[in-house]
């Protein structure tokens, strides 16, 4: 009998996890985020469709986008903006300052111009953008240089076919 509830709680847990992942693909292909919003963003409740959509936050949006300007300028390093923006009271999701990384991701994300990517898929979102799109090239390229447009080379490529046929 225990075996019997196990295979059946097994399949409940792997047909749920079907349905989620379906579910969470059709959001995708609808043009609505099926994650969490990233800063500058926040989840709310349609009155009309009652799902959950994406919207501009009207306290932290003025000053994810602040970010971008003022990096664009090329006056500031990223720890320089972090500090900055910390001043400016942008935080992070538990109230604490953003680290370097968290904004260098920030810098980074395509969301803020309207892209979305999702498990190696991109799309235009439904989602109105902070950004301008040649704002967000104008930062990438900033960040490219100041990192000297270096392309870090790996010292074993593990992808190698010949790596895994030495291993066998």
């Amino acid at each position: 009998m225990d075996g019997i509830m196990a295979s059946i709680n097994a399949f409940y847990s792997r047909d749920n996890s079907r349905k989620t992942i379906k579910g969470m693909t059709q959001k995708f292909e609808e043009g609505a985020f099926p994650g969490w919003a990233p800063q500058g963003y926040k989840h709310i409740v349609d009155e009309f469709t009652k799902k959950h959509v994406i919207e501009i936050d009207s306290e932290t949006a003025p000053l994810v986008k602040l970010a971008f300007e003022l990096y664009a300028t090329g006056s500031y390093s990223i720890y320089s903006l972090s500090v900055q923006l910390d001043a400016l009271g942008l935080r992070g999701r538990k109230g604490k300052t953003l680290c370097i990384g968290s904004l260098q991701g920030l810098l980074t994300n395509p969301f803020y111009w309207g892209l979305m990517r999702w498990k190696g898929k991109e799309k235009i979102g439904t989602h109105t953008p902070i950004v301008e799109k040649a704002l967000f090239d104008n930062v990438q390229y900033l960040l490219a240089k100041h990192r000297n447009f270096l392309i870090r080379d790996r010292k074993f490529n593990f992808r190698a076919s010949w790596f895994y046929a030495d291993l066998g």
